[in-house]
């Protein structure tokens, strides 16, 4: 290796951890902005508490892996350890202070500080999975191109939460984003794995098996055998959680299916049709023109995976509020890299679909 390609090296290195380090502060900021503007405590029957101690009401008590994390965690800390945290932050006025703002008991600061701190791990793990996915169906010769979408995705995402907060609504974002990338990029092992995670996250996991059928049937890139083995290892997988989930639960309130939701989006589509307002919908707008612009030269993995909106669109009348825009997680490493190839065709920047013949504009 000559002495100018070790100098470009250590110089790649250097910037790639002058990211990693300005990301982690930028997600620190996020996650602080968010945590004050909408609390993780939910709503009655599904406060933060109620679910990490599994007693919340269902669907709710279903998203175990925060739960699960924040209960391992607690077992490794020894309890003295565990009690001297807690006195020690429940001493701090500062602490005192954003407890009482973010309506949270002081008593059990502790397990707010691990939650908190898992939902840390999702909002950095999202930025580098994006990242990722990012990396695994484009190329640029602007790095920090590439590396800014996902911060420019973080900001947009604070405009997402309306109503409450869950604790499992980002990692949500994040797992399914980075199984996106796993399974753009083929690494069926490891897609399974966060496949796992993810069905103990949400049942909106399902989603992504959703994606690699149409994927699959779109490019018949894999062997049949192997479509039918990972095909039906999502199946067995999701089925296989949500069935003991339902054993552990069967006994706390609720339904999966709640019926006052229902008459609430009857209602906001009512006042929509009879005076809608052109003020709220032009954002909207202007990234729905923004996804579908130029659509034939879009990348085939995203138009494909955009397909989840059916689905999506079809069950929130009845399993959630239409204008709580937390419930479209799922969809925004789509949207935004749809609407990022458009963005650098209009602002000029080179980039190449992967396995597409065309560079410049797509």
């Amino acid at each position: 290796m000559t002495g100018r390609s070790r100098v470009g090296v250590s110089r790649e290195r250097v910037s790639w951890y002058l990211y990693l380090v300005l990301s982690a502060a930028f997600a620190a900021i996020m996650l602080a902005t968010w945590l004050l503007s909408r609390s993780i405590n939910g709503r009655d029957c599904a406060t933060y508490i109620e679910i990490i101690s599994g007693t919340a009401c269902k669907p709710f008590a279903y998203r175990v892996l925060v739960p699960l994390l924040v209960r391992i965690s607690q077992y490794l800390v020894p309890g003295s350890l565990h009690e001297s945290i807690r006195a020690s932050l429940v001493q701090q006025p500062v602490v005192q202070r954003a407890f009482s703002l973010l309506i949270w008991d002081t008593t059990l600061a502790f397990e707010y500080l691990l939650g908190v701190g898992w939902l840390y791990v999702a909002v950095y793990g999202f930025i580098l999975s994006l990242k990722y996915l990012f990396d695994g169906l484009f190329r640029t010769p602007n790095e920090w191109f590439s590396r800014i979408v996902p911060w420019v995705a973080l900001l947009g995402i604070r405009y997402l939460m309306r109503y409450v907060s869950y604790v499992y609504d980002l990692p949500a974002l994040f797992l399914f984003t980075l199984g996106l990338a796993l399974m753009a990029r083929k690494q069926w092992r490891a897609f399974l794995l966060v496949f796992l995670l993810a069905s103990l996250n949400k049942e909106t996991t399902i989603l992504l098996t959703l994606v690699f059928v149409i994927h699959q049937w779109h490019v018949r890139r894999l062997e049949d055998r192997q479509f039918q083995f990972l095909l039906v290892a999502q199946l067995s997988i999701f089925a296989l959680v949500k069935g003991v989930l339902f054993v552990i639960f069967r006994e706390n309130p609720g339904t999966f299916v709640e019926m006052h939701l229902l008459d609430h989006n009857i209602d906001l589509l009512r006042k929509f049709l009879l005076r809608p307002s052109l003020a709220a919908e032009f954002p909207w707008m202007g990234l729905a023109l923004l996804v579908f612009h130029n659509w034939p030269n879009k990348s085939r993995f995203l138009k494909d995976a955009i397909w989840i909106l059916v689905p999506i669109f079809a069950m929130m009348p009845f399993l959630g509020m239409l204008d709580e825009l937390r419930v479209y997680y799922e969809v925004v490493p789509i949207v935004v890299l749809l609407a990022t190839q458009s963005v650098a065709e209009i602002v000029g920047i080179d980039i190449h679909v992967i396995g597409s013949e065309k560079r410049g504009t797509i």
